[in-house]
């Protein structure tokens, strides 16, 4: 059992390194997306980046959220879940098993939740290219379309981590 106490806090440690990569990557998203939102608000004249600020600013508002939180709570849970692993292994593959779970459950819900972001930027970026809705909603289209696809790749790449990490457990627990 050693050995494979040993792969899964490889794996457990690989996991969450790429979870705190990634929120320091969700992180500057988000700054790009406060910048070009404050650009876009305060500087730009035009009704396309009038239109665009709102949802660069709400939406980086809630990348720097997101990504501040799994960044700065990473280190204490992989303590956390290594002093676990080594002191109740048995006990710590089901947990983490039924955490990452969760997770995964999480990622769909995530997902579906930024594809209809994705729909309503291209509905928005429609109607205001051939619609006459005006240059403001084809701004706020393209802005969310934008962030919701981004969102969407970033969220697809750590639920392929989430994933890979989650069969090792299966495949590296007690039977």
């Amino acid at each position: 059992m050693d050995e494979n106490l040993n792969k899964i806090q490889h794996y457990l440690q690989s996991y969450f390194k790429g979870e705190k990569k990634q929120s320091l990557i969700f992180m500057l998203g988000g700054i790009l997306a406060l910048m070009l939102g404050s650009l876009g608000y305060f500087y730009f004249e035009t009704a396309v980046w009038k239109g665009a600020a709102t949802p660069f600013l709400i939406i980086g508002l809630i990348q720097i959220a997101i990504g501040a939180s799994v960044f700065f709570s990473t280190d204490k849970q992989v303590k956390k879940l290594m002093q676990q692993s080594k002191e109740q292994s048995p006990q710590f593959f089901k947990e983490e098993t039924i955490r990452m779970e969760k997770v995964l459950k999480g990622f769909s819900k995530y997902k579906t939740i930024l594809m209809l972001f994705f729909c309503l930027g291209f509905l928005f970026l429609m109607l205001g290219a051939f619609a006459s809705w005006g240059k403001f909603t084809l701004g706020s289209g393209a802005a969310l379309l934008w962030q919701s696809g981004t969102i969407y790749l970033m969220d697809s790449l750590a639920e392929y981590r989430a994933e890979f990490y989650s069969q090792k457990l299966k495949k590296l627990g007690p039977h």
